[in-house]
């Protein structure tokens, strides 16, 4: 099967366009937000008003998705023989 090549083109605009939204927003707030993403996630709180808060604060996918590895850690697919 042949591997999809992504155009480097289309990585650096993607890479710019996070730029340009980290330099936009209030990284007080964002922080702020993925801080209580965090502690809900080790609480018993419901995640999903968290969640929206920091989507709302232009926190990125991948910087949520490190918040709850940290918590939750990562799946691991393990070897079988």
């Amino acid at each position: 099967m042949p591997l999809h090549r992504v155009d480097a083109g289309l990585e650096t605009a993607q890479r710019d366009r996070v730029t340009r939204l980290r330099a936009s927003r209030d990284g007080v707030a964002a922080a702020a937000a993925l801080a209580a993403v965090e502690t809900a996630a080790r609480g018993r709180e419901n995640l999903v008003p968290r969640l929206i808060a920091a989507v709302e604060a232009k926190s990125t996918l991948g910087e949520i998705a490190d918040r709850l590895r940290d918590v939750f850690g990562a799946y691991r697919a393990r070897d079988r023989v």
